[in-house]
């Protein structure tokens, strides 16, 4: 696939459209929150615009005005079914792993010469915990659909979009080494949460994300896999009414410290991801075509219907 506008325009132009969707979302709602104040409703509200403007919006001027093929630089071809099942299946047999890996996250403390800055960061954590569980605040199965239809459809379809869909995508057609791509994005997927206390969990979780896409050739499958991840924690605040200590894209189940369930979650989660790339779609090497992109012919389909992983030879996919 060859993308139009040069490396730099790509940058600034999903920077600005970002932006602009940012200072939209901010002034409408501060208005919200000015005439409702912190209820339920405007954060509701406020959440829809952010997915909207700020994830949504970009990701789709950026592939059309960068692609001449928007849906195929997205990857919004029709999902496997098997991958689908594989990777919900890997984030189920992750769970108490990743139940420690969260627990011994927040449990990070500074050295003392820091502790200021600690203190600070727990507290702004603390706010924005306040403010999701808020927001998600749910009595009736009416409020629990709202918050699967806020929390878990429109966060995990606008998360995946942006961030696999477009900045992986950007990354790894522009001939970033495809590994490099995947956790660069998982990088900037946890830190732009802001949340330095759930980082690790984040970052492993947006990586598998990105390797869903690579191995499925569909962004359909890490969407999925997002939107049962944050389901799976909204259906469990319902259940147990205390999302006090949840966070909302790392599910710390209960497991407790019981080493033999994490030996076999671990075990199993990596045989998950072993049988993922095992089947994985096979790889098309894409190349940016810098410098040409305003007079490429357009790419053959086949070459755009798959994520590129230019490191391996397609061949690896037969093993």
């Amino acid at each position: 696939m060859k993308l139009l506008l040069t490396r730099a325009q790509r940058i600034i132009l999903l920077v600005c459209v970002t932006v602009l969707g940012l200072v939209v979302t901010a002034g409408v709602s501060a208005l919200l929150t000015y005439k409702w104040g912190m209820n339920p409703k405007a954060l509701r509200i406020g959440a829809v615009l952010q997915d909207l403007l700020m994830f949504i919006m970009p990701a789709m001027v950026v592939a059309v005005l960068i692609s001449r093929n928007a849906a195929d630089f997205l990857c919004l071809k029709r999902p496997p079914l098997q991958k689908i099942l594989l990777s919900i299946a890997i984030m189920l047999m992750s769970l108490p792993v990743m139940n420690l890996l969260v627990e011994w996250n927040q449990s990070i403390h500074f050295p003392e010469h820091l502790s200021a800055l600690e203190e600070t960061l727990r507290a702004s954590e603390e706010s924005a915990s306040a403010v999701v569980n808020s927001m998600i605040a749910m009595t009736s199965i009416p409020q629990l659909i709202v918050a699967i239809l806020i929390v878990g459809v429109m966060a995990g379809f606008s998360e995946e979009i942006y961030f696999r869909g477009t900045i992986q995508r950007m990354l790894q057609l522009s001939d970033v080494k495809v590994h490099a791509a995947i956790w660069a994005t998982a990088f900037l997927f946890s830190a732009l949460h802001m949340q330095f206390f759930g980082f690790f969990p984040r970052l492993l979780l947006g990586a598998f994300f990105g390797y869903a896409l690579l191995w499925s050739g569909s962004i359909w499958v890490p969407v999925i896999a997002h939107i049962f991840n944050n389901t799976l924690y909204i259906v469990t605040v319902y259940i147990y009414g205390d999302p006090a200590e949840a966070d909302i894209n790392n599910i710390g189940a209960a497991i407790g410290d019981d080493w033999l369930i994490i030996t076999a979650s671990v075990v199993l989660t990596v045989l998950g991801i072993w049988v993922f790339r095992k089947t994985a779609v096979k790889a098309v090497p894409a190349h940016s075509g810098e410098g040409k992109e305003n007079h490429s012919q357009p790419s053959q389909p086949s070459e755009l219907s798959q994520p590129s992983e230019p490191s391996q030879p397609s061949q690896d996919q037969q093993k």
